[in-house]
């Protein structure tokens, strides 16, 4: 019994270590998926350029009556403008996800916390080191 006790008690302070995340892991982590979003954003509207050039010019074969160069190239434009949207779409969670993590790292501070503490039989102030949580309403 002593040992599943010992050995619960290691998983949680284990785990507690593990899940904690400070305030450089929430920067690192949202400047990650800045950095994910501007290439999924970038990517996806040179896809679309792409794909809408491509487009003209098989439009354009479509007016001049090359009806089979254009049919071949139309189904790749759509297929690359379709692509370049869903990726600009899909961009804006990566967003919105770094700004949560950015927001959750501002509220994380570490500094030291005045104490009332009895020092050499006078109480005064101790300042204890601290990791303040700072929560908006």
């Amino acid at each position: 019994m002593k040992k599943i006790v010992l050995l619960q008690l290691i998983i949680v302070v284990l785990s507690s270590q593990l899940f904690a995340q400070t305030k450089d892991d929430y920067l690192l982590k949202s400047n990650h998926q800045k950095t994910a979003a501007w290439v999924m954003l970038g990517g996806g509207t040179a896809l679309l350029a792409v794909g809408g050039i491509i487009g003209i010019h098989s439009f354009s074969n479509l007016l001049t009556g090359q009806f089979e160069k254009a049919g071949n190239t139309l189904g790749l434009a759509s297929i690359l403008s379709i692509t370049g949207g869903a990726a600009m779409l899909g961009s804006i969670p990566f967003f919105i996800a770094s700004s949560k993590n950015k927001h959750k790292a501002v509220s994380l501070a570490l500094g030291s916390q005045p104490m009332p503490a009895l020092l050499k039989n006078i109480t005064g102030r101790a300042f204890i080191p601290s990791l303040n949580v700072q929560i908006s309403l």
